[in-house]
């Protein structure tokens, strides 16, 4: 279940917003309500956290050529010139599509999780890990 899936920097400011939901169902005895509230922290913790490409792709050449320079599919079509000529095929090349590519030299640039990201990950497992923390450090005492 993905109750949220989306970008860290997206996310940010609803946070507060999700924080009613997580007090009341975490601490819910019904196993339904917990499991919706362990999927929403677990993916608030994940997009504010990871680390991903911001863009996919399999070559160091970017997508923002003008079209007549780059197409990612190869056409093949006919063109009639004129009513005399005889069919001429043209291609427009195909660059990249499904052509590997050196993953050392991709020129990727990289979502790293800003500070304001990390520090509300932080705040969400101190205030939320900690009491599970120490539910499990009691029933270990009891065992």
């Amino acid at each position: 279940m993905q109750i949220a899936h989306v970008k860290g920097p997206d996310i940010l400011p609803y946070v507060s917003s999700l924080e009613p939901v997580l007090d009341r169902t975490l601490l819910m005895a019904n196993n339904d309500g917990h499991h919706f509230a362990c999927s929403i922290i677990r993916n608030v913790l994940r997009a504010l956290t990871l680390t991903y490409p911001n863009e996919l792709r399999s070559v160091a050449d970017g997508y923002d050529r003008p079209i007549k320079e780059y197409l990612p599919i190869r056409c093949v079509y006919n063109m009639l010139t004129s009513l005399t000529e005889t069919l001429t095929l043209h291609y427009i090349s195909c660059r990249d599509w499904g052509r590997p590519g050196n993953i050392h030299d991709l020129k990727l640039t990289w979502h790293l999780p800003s500070k304001a990201e990390v520090n509300e990950a932080q705040r969400l497992v101190n205030k939320y890990m900690g009491r599970q923390l120490d539910a499990l450090a009691k029933l270990a005492i009891l065992c």
